[in-house]
Order: C-alpha cells, then structure tokens, then sequence
C-alpha cells in the first residue's frame, strides 16, 4: 500500500497533490498597513487501527476524512446548533448544508464532528466504517 504505518496506531493516506491558491490581488483601502490573507483548506484523509473513534454499540469508525481551515473558527455561540437544521449565521442562509451532510454520513453508519484546533481554524472530521 501507498503511504505508511505511523505512531499513534493509524495510517495516513498519501497527501493529496498540493495546489496552490490563486494570488490574491493587492489589497485596497489599507494600503501597506495590512497584508492580504490567503485562505488555506487541507484535506486529510487518514485509515485509524483500533479504538480510536467507535459509535454506540461499539462499531468501529475507521476511516477519517478531515476538512482543515485556518479562517476564524466557528463562534462558540453557533457550535452546538452546527448540525441542527434551518441553522445559519448568514443573512440569506437556509441552515441546510451541514445537516444535510450529517444525516449522509450518518446513514452510511458514520459520524461527523467538529473542533477547533490550536493552530486556530475549524476541522470538520467524518467517521466511517469499512464497507
């Protein structure tokens, strides 16, 4: 198999080809006072021996698909609403997008979470079982 055993008992997937984000263009209105930021999203996927994540009844959950960003994070407010349908922080948002997601993982037998991790950012992590 491509990729290798590493420590922590899991298998980490070969990288997906780097791809680099479009050049921002010069940020106007600050002038020099303020660099423009450049939105990063990391895709990881990851093959996790043993007991590392299980659902009620003990069903192993394998396999991690992570979606990483280094934007501002969810606001503590909105975390525990993040799966609840007609949910939104936008002004025109339905509130679907992420339910949406969750009831799919879940039927494939799956979970889904989020965390924020120290680097700052959001991580939305699926769990699923071997087919």
């Amino acid at each position: 198999p491509v990729g290798g055993r590493l420590g922590g008992g899991h298998y980490e997937a070969p990288p997906l080809p780097n791809m680099a984000p479009p050049q921002p263009s010069p940020y106007r209105g600050v002038g020099t006072l303020a660099a423009p930021f450049v939105p990063s999203i990391t895709i990881r996927t990851r093959y996790l021996i043993g007991e590392r994540m299980q659902r009620t009844g003990g069903k192993k959950l394998p396999i991690e698909l992570s979606v990483i960003d280094n934007g501002a994070g969810v606001a503590a407010d909105v975390v525990g609403r993040l799966f609840t349908p007609f949910s939104s922080t936008k002004e025109n948002g339905k509130g679907l997008g992420l339910a949406i997601v969750a009831k799919i993982v879940e039927e494939h037998g799956g979970l889904i979470a989020y965390d924020a991790p120290a680097s700052g950012g959001a991580r939305f992590s699926i769990y699923l079982p071997v087919a």
